[in-house]
Protein backbone atom coordinates (compact mmCIF):
# COMPACT_ATOMS: atom_id res chain seq x y z
CA UNK A 1 0.00 0.00 0.00
CA UNK A 2 1.48 3.01 -1.00
CA UNK A 3 1.41 6.22 1.32
CA UNK A 4 -0.29 9.50 0.76
CA UNK A 5 3.95 10.99 1.58
CA UNK A 6 5.26 9.27 -1.79
CA UNK A 7 3.12 11.31 -3.77
CA UNK A 8 5.45 14.11 -4.83
CA UNK A 9 5.12 17.20 -6.78
CA UNK A 10 5.35 15.17 -10.22
CA UNK A 11 2.58 13.38 -9.46
CA UNK A 12 0.20 15.66 -8.90
CA UNK A 13 1.45 17.69 -12.43
CA UNK A 14 0.47 14.69 -14.19
CA UNK A 15 -2.58 13.98 -12.63
CA UNK A 16 -3.73 17.46 -12.86
CA UNK A 17 -2.80 17.82 -16.51
CA UNK A 18 -4.99 14.80 -16.78
CA UNK A 19 -8.03 16.01 -15.43
CA UNK A 20 -7.75 19.97 -16.67
CA UNK A 21 -6.53 19.20 -20.32
CA UNK A 22 -8.85 19.05 -23.21
CA UNK A 23 -6.38 17.13 -24.99
CA UNK A 24 -3.18 15.34 -24.64
CA UNK A 25 -2.21 16.01 -20.96
CA UNK A 26 1.65 15.21 -21.59
CA UNK A 27 1.44 17.55 -24.32
CA UNK A 28 0.56 19.79 -22.21
CA UNK A 29 3.28 18.93 -19.69
CA UNK A 30 6.07 19.41 -22.25
CA UNK A 31 4.62 22.66 -23.14
CA UNK A 32 5.13 23.96 -19.59
CA UNK A 33 8.19 22.77 -19.19
CA UNK A 34 9.46 24.31 -22.22
CA UNK A 35 7.73 28.02 -21.60
CA UNK A 36 8.91 28.13 -18.20
CA UNK A 37 12.54 27.17 -19.87
CA UNK A 38 12.16 30.12 -22.06
CA UNK A 39 11.06 32.33 -19.27
CA UNK A 40 13.99 31.93 -17.19
CA UNK A 41 16.28 31.71 -19.92
CA UNK A 42 15.18 35.19 -21.37
CA UNK A 43 14.66 37.14 -18.12
CA UNK A 44 16.82 35.66 -16.11
CA UNK A 45 20.18 33.73 -18.11
CA UNK A 46 20.72 35.07 -21.25
CA UNK A 47 24.18 36.62 -19.73
CA UNK A 48 24.88 33.85 -18.04
CA UNK A 49 28.27 32.37 -19.54
CA UNK A 50 27.68 28.70 -19.39
CA UNK A 51 24.17 29.53 -21.19
CA UNK A 52 25.56 31.27 -23.84
CA UNK A 53 28.44 28.70 -24.23
CA UNK A 54 26.06 25.79 -24.39
CA UNK A 55 23.80 27.42 -27.25
CA UNK A 56 27.23 28.44 -28.79
CA UNK A 57 28.21 24.46 -29.07
CA UNK A 58 24.69 24.06 -29.95
CA UNK A 59 24.44 26.21 -33.11
CA UNK A 60 21.15 27.52 -31.69
CA UNK A 61 18.18 26.12 -30.96
CA UNK A 62 16.61 23.14 -33.92
CA UNK A 63 14.21 24.59 -36.24
CA UNK A 64 11.25 23.60 -33.57
CA UNK A 65 12.65 25.55 -30.96
CA UNK A 66 13.75 28.53 -32.45
CA UNK A 67 10.10 29.17 -33.72
CA UNK A 68 8.97 28.37 -29.94
CA UNK A 69 11.57 31.00 -28.85
CA UNK A 70 10.62 33.61 -31.11
CA UNK A 71 6.65 32.92 -29.88
CA UNK A 72 7.85 34.07 -26.28
CA UNK A 73 7.60 37.74 -27.61
CA UNK A 74 11.30 37.91 -25.68
CA UNK A 75 13.23 40.58 -28.20
CA UNK A 76 16.25 41.95 -26.11
CA UNK A 77 16.92 38.49 -24.49
CA UNK A 78 16.55 36.58 -28.03
CA UNK A 79 18.75 39.20 -29.39
CA UNK A 80 21.49 38.60 -27.16
CA UNK A 81 21.50 35.11 -27.50
CA UNK A 82 21.57 35.48 -31.39
CA UNK A 83 24.16 37.56 -31.45
CA UNK A 84 26.63 34.78 -30.96
CA UNK A 85 25.01 32.90 -34.16
CA UNK A 86 25.22 35.11 -36.39
CA UNK A 87 29.14 35.91 -35.10
CA UNK A 88 29.65 32.18 -35.42
CA UNK A 89 28.17 32.06 -39.26
CA UNK A 90 29.71 35.34 -40.27
CA UNK A 91 33.51 33.55 -39.39
CA UNK A 92 32.03 30.13 -40.96
CA UNK A 93 31.56 32.55 -44.17
CA UNK A 94 35.15 33.66 -43.81
CA UNK A 95 36.38 29.89 -44.30
CA UNK A 96 34.45 29.55 -47.81
CA UNK A 97 36.56 29.95 -51.20
CA UNK A 98 34.83 29.68 -54.50
CA UNK A 99 35.84 27.72 -57.36
CA UNK A 100 34.48 26.87 -60.46
CA UNK A 101 31.16 27.87 -58.72
CA UNK A 102 31.24 25.53 -56.28
CA UNK A 103 32.59 26.44 -52.67
CA UNK A 104 35.42 24.45 -51.03
CA UNK A 105 34.86 23.63 -47.55
CA UNK A 106 37.18 25.42 -45.10
CA UNK A 107 37.72 24.89 -41.42
CA UNK A 108 34.98 27.71 -40.57
CA UNK A 109 32.18 25.85 -42.45
CA UNK A 110 33.10 22.01 -40.64
CA UNK A 111 33.56 24.26 -37.14
CA UNK A 112 29.69 25.68 -38.39
CA UNK A 113 28.62 21.28 -39.47
CA UNK A 114 30.03 20.64 -35.98
CA UNK A 115 27.80 21.28 -32.90
CA UNK A 116 26.26 19.84 -29.72
CA UNK A 117 22.62 19.23 -29.42
CA UNK A 118 19.97 21.92 -29.31
CA UNK A 119 19.13 22.64 -25.44
CA UNK A 120 15.29 22.59 -25.51
CA UNK A 121 15.66 19.16 -26.57
CA UNK A 122 17.13 17.98 -24.01
CA UNK A 123 14.82 20.00 -21.58
CA UNK A 124 11.77 18.57 -23.37
CA UNK A 125 13.30 15.16 -23.64
CA UNK A 126 13.91 15.17 -19.51
CA UNK A 127 10.01 16.30 -18.98
CA UNK A 128 8.78 13.54 -21.50
CA UNK A 129 10.90 10.61 -19.68
CA UNK A 130 10.07 12.28 -16.06
CA UNK A 131 6.10 12.27 -17.01
CA UNK A 132 6.48 8.89 -18.34
CA UNK A 133 7.71 7.25 -15.37
CA UNK A 134 5.33 9.24 -13.26
CA UNK A 135 2.82 8.23 -14.76
CA UNK A 136 3.68 4.65 -15.45
CA UNK A 137 4.94 4.02 -11.77
CA UNK A 138 1.27 5.24 -10.28
CA UNK A 139 -1.25 4.26 -13.46
CA UNK A 140 -2.45 1.25 -11.07
CA UNK A 141 -3.50 4.19 -8.47
CA UNK A 142 -7.55 4.78 -7.97
CA UNK A 143 -6.92 8.91 -8.49
CA UNK A 144 -4.12 8.71 -11.48
CA UNK A 145 -6.47 5.84 -13.45
CA UNK A 146 -9.50 7.76 -12.72
CA UNK A 147 -8.26 10.82 -13.95
CA UNK A 148 -6.74 9.04 -16.82
CA UNK A 149 -10.21 7.69 -17.61
CA UNK A 150 -11.83 11.21 -18.03
CA UNK A 151 -8.99 12.67 -19.67
CA UNK A 152 -8.77 12.88 -23.60
CA UNK A 153 -6.38 10.53 -23.52
CA UNK A 154 -2.78 10.96 -25.52
CA UNK A 155 -1.62 11.93 -28.67
CA UNK A 156 -0.94 9.48 -31.23
CA UNK A 157 2.97 9.91 -30.46
CA UNK A 158 3.17 10.20 -27.02
CA UNK A 159 0.31 7.13 -26.87
CA UNK A 160 3.24 4.60 -28.60
CA UNK A 161 6.22 6.16 -26.20
CA UNK A 162 3.73 5.55 -23.26
CA UNK A 163 3.04 1.93 -23.74
CA UNK A 164 6.72 1.54 -24.27
CA UNK A 165 7.43 2.46 -20.53
CA UNK A 166 5.10 0.30 -19.07
CA UNK A 167 6.21 -2.73 -17.87
CA UNK A 168 3.39 -4.74 -16.91
CA UNK A 169 1.02 -6.43 -19.38
CA UNK A 170 -1.97 -5.50 -17.53
CA UNK A 171 -0.82 -1.72 -17.34
CA UNK A 172 -0.90 -1.71 -20.93
CA UNK A 173 -3.49 -3.56 -21.61
CA UNK A 174 -5.49 -0.64 -19.66
CA UNK A 175 -3.77 1.77 -21.64
CA UNK A 176 -4.70 1.12 -24.91
CA UNK A 177 -8.45 -0.39 -23.74
CA UNK A 178 -8.58 3.35 -23.01
CA UNK A 179 -7.65 4.82 -26.11
CA UNK A 180 -9.70 2.55 -28.12
CA UNK A 181 -12.71 4.71 -25.99
CA UNK A 182 -11.19 7.91 -26.64
CA UNK A 183 -10.48 7.96 -29.96
CA UNK A 184 -13.94 5.74 -30.32
CA UNK A 185 -15.87 8.85 -29.12
CA UNK A 186 -13.51 11.54 -31.13
CA UNK A 187 -14.58 9.58 -34.26
CA UNK A 188 -18.06 9.62 -33.37
CA UNK A 189 -18.18 13.24 -32.51
CA UNK A 190 -16.07 14.11 -36.31
CA UNK A 191 -18.96 11.79 -37.59
CA UNK A 192 -21.66 14.35 -35.79
CA UNK A 193 -19.79 17.59 -37.01
CA UNK A 194 -19.91 16.43 -40.97
CA UNK A 195 -23.46 15.92 -40.36
CA UNK A 196 -24.81 18.79 -38.75
CA UNK A 197 -22.93 20.16 -41.94
CA UNK A 198 -25.35 18.81 -44.38
CA UNK A 199 -28.05 20.95 -45.53
CA UNK A 200 -30.74 19.39 -43.83
CA UNK A 201 -29.97 19.21 -40.31
CA UNK A 202 -27.77 22.44 -40.89
CA UNK A 203 -29.93 24.21 -38.39
CA UNK A 204 -28.98 22.12 -35.53
CA UNK A 205 -26.83 23.49 -32.77
CA UNK A 206 -23.33 22.18 -32.42
CA UNK A 207 -22.38 20.45 -29.64
CA UNK A 208 -19.13 19.39 -28.07
CA UNK A 209 -17.87 18.34 -31.37
CA UNK A 210 -17.87 21.85 -33.04
CA UNK A 211 -13.98 21.87 -32.24
CA UNK A 212 -13.42 18.26 -32.73
CA UNK A 213 -11.44 18.60 -36.48
CA UNK A 214 -8.94 20.70 -34.14
CA UNK A 215 -8.50 18.37 -31.63
CA UNK A 216 -8.38 15.62 -34.46
CA UNK A 217 -5.15 17.10 -35.70
CA UNK A 218 -3.38 17.84 -32.35
CA UNK A 219 -4.45 14.21 -31.29
CA UNK A 220 -2.73 12.90 -34.00
CA UNK A 221 0.28 14.72 -34.13
CA UNK A 222 0.74 16.00 -31.02
CA UNK A 223 0.71 19.64 -29.39
CA UNK A 224 2.69 22.09 -32.07
CA UNK A 225 6.18 22.52 -32.38
CA UNK A 226 6.48 18.79 -29.56
CA UNK A 227 7.32 16.59 -32.09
Amino acid sequence: MRHKNEKHTAYFDVLDALVKTAECALCALESVSLKRYFDGLLYEMVNDPKVRSELAHSKGYCHRHAHMLLDQSGAFGTALLYQDQIEAFRKCLEGFSVARSRYVAGRGERSWSTHAGCPACRIQDESRKRNLSVLCKWIADPDMRAAFQKSAGFCVPHFFVAVEFLKRPEDCEFVVQVHREKYADLARELAEFERKHNYQFSGEIMGKECDSWQRAVKMIVGSRGLF
